[in-house]
């Protein structure tokens, strides 16, 4: 699981070109926000992984998806994202 979080971490920083700026965090999420209802739920996260070319199991995207919804709304929210991308995972 760790080795699919820091994929995932390293590869929208990539897609971000290191730029940890909020407009730019703001406008890759809005891309895996497919609906644009402020969240990216299972289905989007699964695209996003998709788009990004990684490929996990089922039970690997759930237990992606219950480390990045932090406050346990069922989806990942612009500031679990935020944070997910932005924060040092080493601090």
């Amino acid at each position: 699981m760790r080795h699919i979080v820091a994929m995932l971490r390293q590869r929208l920083l990539t897609l971000s070109n290191g730029q940890q700026e909020e407009f730019k965090l703001r406008q890759i999420f809005a891309e895996f926000d497919a609906n644009g209802n402020g969240v990216v739920t299972m289905d989007e996260l699964a695209a996003m992984l998709a788009a990004l070319g990684i490929s996990v199991e089922r039970r690997f995207l759930v237990a992606l998806l219950s480390h990045l919804d932090t406050n346990k709304s069922g989806g990942v929210e612009f500031e679990e994202f935020r944070v997910f991308i932005c924060e040092d995972p080493y601090k």
